[in-house]
């Protein structure tokens, strides 16, 4: 690369003149005073070569200093020990640039919410059509009637599932036109990726954990949505009680259950409490909604 690049510029007449032959030469025009010198080095900018280069140099800085530059970054006692043992494995030798983790994680949690919200307004009417057209009470005269409940939120949850399955298929479908498969079998506790997490996994191994907390997510938000839709008497409720919940179980997906799933600054099991917190209030509401289905007396 560095030949390639010394017989570009010594092909260059303007170049020559400048007294810029080679890429050394190049490199000292970086914090050069001259004029002419700067607009040459801001115009060879723009060839992929020059580019390559000054890559490859960081690259192999940070490969050479990656023990010191983990240990700078991370010192907190809270994961020291961690950090230590990331150091003295072989993770942080992989290739995963921080950029592939942070667009990742940036599309898919915007795929999370997209389906979160797909799911709410999908299911509000589960049972507020029902109640709002009276139809429930004719439903309470027969055993199979108040069965219906639980027949609603079976298919609230199947319907769920569809969705978070259709729009992540089209998501992935769009996401590997980014040609990051040679990425996927890197450790995601790489010395180019800034986040250190506190598991040592690969890149599609991380990708399939997401995946599975939004499935999690959207079967949690089913079970909100379907109690909210039995209690709500009309649509304008429906949404202004539906419209806090999905800015709450956003918030949380951003800052701790999808976005920055099990980095190390944010302690080990507080996702995993997340998700437990998260699933039995659904479990609870819906439980408490079919207790109240099960006893309500026509009057």
């Amino acid at each position: 690369k560095v030949e390639e690049a010394n017989k570009y510029l010594s092909s260059r007449e303007d170049c020559k003149k400048a007294n810029i032959r080679t890429y050394e030469d190049f490199k000292n025009t970086m914090d050069s005073s001259d004029k002419n010198s700067c607009e040459i080095h801001n115009e060879m900018m723009n060839e992929d070569i020059f580019w390559e280069l000054q890559e490859m140099k960081r690259i192999t800085d940070c490969y050479e200093c990656r023990d010191e530059i983990v240990k700078k970054s991370y010192s907190n006692k809270d994961y020291k020990e961690k950090v230590e043992a990331i150091v003295n494995g072989e993770g942080l030798t992989d290739i995963l640039p921080e950029i592939i983790q942070d667009d990742y994680n940036d599309a898919i949690g915007h795929v999370a919410i997209l389906i979160l919200v797909s799911i709410v307004f999908m299911l509000l009417p589960l049972f507020l059509r029902d109640n709002k057209n009276k139809v429930n009470y004719i439903q309470y005269t027969s055993k199979r009637g108040r069965n219906i409940f639980k027949d609603k939120v079976a298919a609230g949850l199947i319907s769920a599932f569809i969705i978070a399955t259709v729009q992540l298929s089209a998501f992935f479908i769009l996401y590997s036109k980014n040609n990051v498969s040679m990425f996927f079998n890197s450790n995601i506790n790489s010395f180019l990726n800034r986040h250190l997490y506190w598991y040592d996994m690969t890149f599609i191994q991380y990708i399939i954990m997401t995946v599975v907390g939004i499935y999690v997510l959207s079967f949690a938000v089913t079970l909100i949505a379907a109690f909210v839709s039995s209690k709500a008497s009309n649509y304008m409720t429906a949404i202004g009680i539906s419209v806090p919940i999905l800015f709450a179980i956003g918030w949380l997906s951003d800052s701790l259950l999808i976005n920055q799933l099990e980095v190390i600054y944010i302690p080990k099991m507080l996702a995993l409490i997340g998700y437990i917190v998260l699933i039995t209030i659904s479990i609870v509401l819906i439980a408490m909604g079919w207790r109240k289905e099960k006893g309500t007396d026509i009057l």
